[in-house]
């Protein structure tokens, strides 16, 4: 996977969706196994998964403070090529675990960011702070906030991201990647196929700027 320009739909419940990222050749396919409307059982995860296309989108699972043995036990079931954490997991806690590791932070007001920059995970998602949500709240944050430290460490915008402000997004805060959920749907686990092609049509004129800009 390109770990620059990588976009990801999360929050896929469904075999049309599923269908529809591949078609887009988006490169993480998201599916939820915390509290959501878009919540799947494991065995229904592993079926979506399993329709995915070999070298198309690689499946994440995204859990909030489930244990390391449940864990585990649902990347063996789904065959779940990344884990994403969205909620208290301390350090160490994926050791063990066949999936690399994507660790969400939530970034609000006085955000101390060294914890963020020396994290051991694979990517980190930046995604909004709103008091009581682990994340997924359709709300944006400060994007020229982000500590210029990020660069370096490569990470993963999300937070209130749709086809209208994922160019702006991406010139600012230059990710390596994008993550969107409600941003594409029509309705909660529900996507919106155009509004997903012009999202990812978007993003990748948005990085083809910034390279070109970088010349």
């Amino acid at each position: 996977m390109n770990r620059a320009g990588i976009i990801k739909i999360c929050g896929l419940t469904n075999e049309g969706d599923v269908a529809a990222a591949a078609r887009l050749r988006v490169d993480l396919a998201g599916f939820l196994f915390a509290p959501s409307p878009r919540r799947l059982d494991p065995a229904r995860a592993a079926e979506l998964i399993a329709a995915l296309p070999e070298g198309g989108p690689e499946p994440v699972g995204v859990f909030v403070n489930e244990s390391p043995e449940r864990v585990a036990e649902i990347v063996a079931q789904c065959g779940l090529a990344w884990i994403q954490l969205h909620g208290e997991e301390p350090p160490g806690f994926a050791h063990g675990i066949p999936a690399r590791v994507i660790r969400a932070a939530r970034v609000g007001p006085g955000r101390d960011w060294n914890d963020i920059v020396a994290d051991p995970a694979d990517l980190v998602l930046l995604d909004s702070y709103v008091p009581g949500e682990a994340g997924g709240t359709g709300k944006t944050f400060a994007w020229d906030a982000i500590d210029p430290r990020m660069a370096d460490r490569g990470f993963l915008l999300a937070g209130g991201l749709g086809p209208d402000n994922v160019a702006e997004a991406i010139r600012i805060a230059r990710p390596a990647g994008v993550d969107v959920s409600s941003g594409v749907e029509r309705a909660p686990g529900r996507k919106d196929h155009t509004k997903m092609e012009q999202f990812v049509r978007r993003a990748r004129r948005a990085w083809e700027e910034c390279t070109d800009a970088a010349k």
